[in-house]
C-alpha cells in the first residue's frame, strides 16, 4: 500500500494528491513498465526478463526543482545489472528542463507550481492501492 500526500497552496487554492510508494498491484517492475519511459521501456525489460538484473528498486517520490523550487512527484526506478551498468530514469523539471533532487525540506519551504508564492502546506496524508 502507498502513502500520499495532498499539497495545497493558500495563496491560489492550488492543490495536487501526490501518490508516493507503490500500490499493491506493484509487485514487479514488469507489473508496471508501462510506467517506464518509452524510450528506456525496451532497455529495462531486456534487462529484466535476461537474468542480468541483480538489483531492482522502484517507488513513486516527491522531487523538487533546484531552480524552480517545486515539488513534483515522479515515478523513480532503478535497475542494478551483473555488468555493473545501473538504468534509471533522468528527472528533469517539466518548466526549466533542471534535473530534480529529492524533496527533503518541509513543504512549505518549496514554491507554489500555480502562483511561485512559498505557501504551501501538507494538507493531509492518505492512503492508496
Amino acid at each position: 500500500m502507498g502513502m500520499g500526500v495532498v499539497i495545497a497552496c493558500a495563496s491560489c487554492g492550488y492543490e495536487q494528491m501526490h501518490f508516493l510508494g507503490t500500490g499493491m498491484s506493484y509487485g514487479t517492475l514488469e507489473a508496471v513498465i508501462n510506467l517506464v519511459h518509452y524510450r528506456k521501456r525496451a532497455k529495462v525489460l531486456d534487462a529484466l526478463q535476461s537474468g542480468r538484473a541483480v538489483d531492482v528498486g522502484f517507488e513513486h517520490k516527491l522531487y523538487v526543482c533546484p531552480v524552480c523550487e517545486t515539488p513534483t512527484e515522479r515515478f523513480d526506478y532503478r535497475v542494478r545489472c551483473v555488468d555493473g551498468t545501473v538504468l534509471r530514469p533522468r528527472l528533469r523539471c517539466g518548466r526549466c528542463r533542471s534535473d530534480l533532487v529529492d524533496a527533503e525540506e518541509p513543504i512549505m519551504k518549496y514554491r507554489c507550481p500555480k502562483c511561485r508564492n512559498r505557501t504551501l502546506s501538507d494538507a493531509g496524508p492518505f492512503l492508496w492501492d
